[in-house]
């Protein structure tokens, strides 16, 4: 069963039991009921809100354009729209391990690579030969990794850096960022658009803030050079 309510008011009331919800004015919510948990007091609703109910038993009434309401006698949850995580359109070389679940799209990973799971490598990446990519990393839209490259646990590619004091509205202010060979990148480091020479350790926990261009072992906040090789 579906319930159409058209704000007439500053704001229309949706109700289970003596608990009121609202949603914003002059919004027409679309709602499908069906079982599931209350959505708590005061929770705002934006418009075209789908919420659903398997048993359906709906009662509504308006009263005067200042009060106009639906009462509702099931409890209700929102339907969230659902996206699947999954390999679309990536080019592999020979004998590339992958380690499911993944959110690879639009990326190119070379011969002898591992991906471990949880990882997500987006659009435009490209991603050497004999790399490891560990799990729970995040590489992002322009990103180039060298070959023989290891990616530790939860490390993480920024291409934005919040140049216009928040996330850029357009792709044209996001940066690239480029791996030499050989880089090693430490258990939840944080990499942003910089270049790196070959034959470079980046430290566990690490931000690398401007590029490197001398070989070494770098850490800290901003990435520091500890010592060279």
């Amino acid at each position: 069963m579906i319930l159409r309510a058209s704000a007439m008011s500053s704001c229309n009331r949706i109700a289970t039991g003596k608990k009121w919800m609202q949603f914003s004015r002059k919004a027409e919510v679309s709602m499908k009921l069906i079982a599931g948990r209350s959505i708590r007091s005061g929770f705002l609703l934006g418009s075209g809100v789908l919420l659903s109910n398997k048993y359906g038993r709906v009662r509504s009434r308006a009263r005067t354009a200042s009060s106009s309401y639906a009462i509702i006698s099931k409890r209700f949850v929102i339907k969230p729209e659902i996206r699947h995580a999954g390999i679309v359109d990536v080019t592999f070389g020979a004998n590339v391990t992958v380690v499911q679940p993944v959110n690879l799209y639009g990326c190119a990973i070379g011969e002898g690579s591992f991906v471990g799971p949880f990882v997500e490598i987006q659009n435009g990446v490209t991603i050497g030969k004999r790399c490891r990519i560990q799990s729970h990393a995040f590489i992002c839209e322009l990103v180039t990794i060298g070959d023989d490259c290891f990616i530790s646990h939860g490390a993480m590619f920024i291409n934005d850096s919040f140049v216009t004091g928040g996330p850029a509205a357009e792709r044209h202010l996001w940066r690239s960022t480029k791996l030499g060979n050989r880089v090693s990148v430490g258990t939840n480091a944080t990499v942003l658009p910089v270049t790196i020479c070959d034959h470079v350790v980046v430290g566990a926990g690490a931000v690398v803030t401007k590029d490197i261009n001398v070989t070494g072992i770098y850490a800290g906040n901003p990435a520091r050079l500890l010592r060279r090789l």
